[in-house]
């Protein structure tokens, strides 16, 4: 095994430089920032040359160099070596036993009639299904490729995976950034990271599309909250406002009223938490234009965001902002939950560095998850 430590001021140059030295199926160990001169610096260790029947096959460097559950646990004092053998090793078990327990299944409701059992379009089908797609929407998709390809390439794995991409990007509604409006809200549920995606919106604007910011939070309840978002917006070089009732709020929008964009952040909530929300409700901001993205983590249960989507819509939200992307491989709510919402995506939070954890949500990012296309 070998094991190497990469440092450097921006985490995807470090990422470059560790999928040259040591490749793709390099599994990251550990990630964190260290104090270095003219700011912090970012520390990869990554390890390599594990025996065939130490990892999986496909788990490595793209999709788990990000991975909190590997890095909590090593900091905990657990040995590397056992996220290495022992613990991929029984990943992998019930990896194939899911897959096999999918095709018995499968095998028993029977296909289409061009759904061959072990055929193309049948592990395509098992494939979205573990990314936690509806089954309803698996079939739909994939309908639609059979509907669209010739008999004679639906044997095929390339010409059917090209072909179920564009019928999944087609069905991604987006919330371009020149969309949104001067006044953005972010809400939703506690620990969703509203805080972090706010500090991540305001560097957007800021330097990508070269805007004057304002913050306003109206997150006083979590303990810490105030001093974070006053940290970020110190990084930032923007002013932010701490406001506890409607008034404030007034009174910090007409201090900001030069700004080109006001990002509001609010406490989180639970939707189950009537009175807390309807407090939230009364300190937000009226006779405005609004833009109000709703913050849901894409490990989310399906029931669990009809819940969230039916108590958040007094707050009118008008896109989802998917957040940790990286805490979870199933990522079929992403499409599940324009359908469910009926609304656009506008971005997607990706990790904990601000500003780089951000990205603008799109129809070609969501195939590349549920294909596993690099």
């Amino acid at each position: 095994m070998k094991v190497k430590h990469f440092r450097g001021n921006n985490i995807s140059k470090v990422m470059m430089e560790v999928k040259k030295e040591l490749g793709r199926e390099a599994v990251i160990l550990e990630t964190r920032q260290l104090p270095g001169e003219g700011g912090s610096l970012v520390e990869i260790v990554a390890a390599v040359d594990y025996p065939d029947d130490h990892f999986v096959a496909g788990l490595g460097i793209d999709r788990h160099y990000k991975s909190p559950a590997i890095n909590s646990n090593i900091s905990a004092g657990q040995p590397a070596g056992f996220f290495a053998s022992a613990g991929y090793r029984e990943l992998r078990q019930e990896v194939v036993l899911i897959k096999k327990m999918l095709s018995r299944l499968l095998e028993t409701t029977g296909f289409p009639g061009e759904w061959a059992a072990g055929g193309v379009l049948a592990e395509l089908y098992q494939q979205l299904l573990l990314k936690g797609m509806h089954e309803e929407v698996c079939r739909s998709l994939l309908d639609r490729v059979v509907n669209q390809l010739p008999a004679e390439k639906r044997a095929s794995r390339e010409a059917a995976i090209g072909c179920l991409a564009r019928q999944i990007i087609d069905d991604v509604p987006l919330l371009k950034a020149d969309q949104i409006g001067r006044l953005v809200t972010l809400v939703g549920p506690t620990g969703v990271g509203k805080t972090t995606t706010v500090a991540k919106l305001a560097a957007f604007f800021h330097q990508e599309k070269n805007e004057e910011i304002g913050l306003i939070s109206v997150d006083t309840f979590r303990l810490g909250a105030t001093a974070q978002i006053k940290e970020y917006a110190r990084r930032l070089e923007v002013p932010v406002r701490v406001v506890k009732n409607h008034a404030a709020m007034e009174q910090a929008l007409e201090e900001f009223s030069s700004r080109d964009r006001i990002i509001i952040d609010t406490m989180g909530r639970s939707h189950h938490d009537e009175k807390g929300l309807q407090a939230l409700q009364q300190i937000l901001p009226t006779n405005h234009e609004v833009t109000s993205l709703l913050v849901v983590p894409a490990g989310i249960q399906e029931d669990d965001l009809l819940d969230v989507l039916v108590q958040f819509r007094r707050f009118a939200y008008g896109a989802l902002l998917f957040s940790k992307l990286d805490e979870t491989t199933c990522h079929g709510i992403l499409l599940r939950g324009c359908q469910l919402a009926r609304l656009p995506l506008s971005f997607f939070a990706t990790g904990q560095l601000v500003p780089e954890d951000m990205e603008e949500a799109s129809g070609e990012r969501v195939a590349s998850l549920l294909l596993d296309l690099n």
